[in-house]
């Protein structure tokens, strides 16, 4: 509730005066007494609404606070997941690779090859192509590229899971690497020749006696005559089907 505001005035006839009048300019009267308690309700007053500054602000301060808390909370729980899926996801790929480092394997376009742990093909590839008005960047095939969705099998024959990572898929040109291309044919999934997407090799755990299969696209480019796809400890050497003079 607002309190009124005090008027310094003459006691006796109630005309205002100021803090520098010792007598009323009106009836004459002695004003210092009136002016001292005027002076005292000031202060009580000044000190008073600094008060109600001082809790208004700590309020505001705690109202603050609140959501603060809360925020952090919630980030440090994602941190404590996300750096907990981290550690299962190392631990269980370790676990699934089998120990110690295996021979490279080397084999022929469609030609099934087998090491201690699996059997691969790579049995068929697709030139793609799609063009984006909105995003030439993201989605055009640069001058003197060709983009190329590799198709490839592969088949558990161990007996423990294999996991395979996007990492341990590889392919290089004339001993370059390749850079991935994006197997999705446009924002909104639009079909180029029959298909919304390719379905891609992604990082997968494969059980023993388990088949899986799928696409890896690249950006081939077209003056590099030799590729070879690896995936893991198998090397799978092909002429590039996009090679250009």
């Amino acid at each position: 509730m607002e309190k009124k505001k005090i008027e310094l005035e003459c006691e006796y006839c109630g005309v205002p005066i100021t803090e520098k009048d010792h007598k009323c300019p009106n009836c004459g009267a002695n004003c210092t007494d009136r002016i001292k308690k005027y002076k005292e309700q000031q202060a009580v007053e000044t000190e008073e609404e600094k008060q109600r500054r001082i809790k208004q602000s700590e309020e505001i301060q705690k109202a603050m606070e609140a959501p603060v808390k809360v925020i952090f909370v919630v980030a440090g729980v994602i941190i404590l997941a996300v750096v907990a899926m981290i550690i299962i996801g190392i631990t269980t790929a370790n676990r699934h690779n089998d120990s110690g480092p295996q021979d490279i394997v080397d084999a022929e376009y469609q030609e099934e090859v087998e090491t201690k742990t699996m059997s691969c093909t790579l049995d068929s590839y697709e030139l793609y192509e799609y063009k984006s008005d909105n995003f030439p960047e993201s989605y055009n095939t640069p001058e003197g590229y060709q983009k190329i969705a590799f198709h490839i099998s592969c088949t558990n024959i161990s007996k423990s899971d294999i996991f395979i990572s996007p990492m341990d898929v590889k392919l290089t040109a004339d001993d370059y690497p390749v850079e991935k291309a994006n197997l999705k044919t446009g924002v909104f999934e639009k079909a180029v020749q029959g298909k919304a997407s390719y379905p891609a090799i992604t990082g997968n755990s494969i059980k023993s006696d388990e088949k899986i299969q799928g696409y890896v696209g690249y950006l081939v480019p077209k003056d590099a005559k030799t590729l070879k796809f690896s995936i893991k400890e198998i090397t799978i050497n092909l002429d590039n089907p996009a090679y250009e003079e």
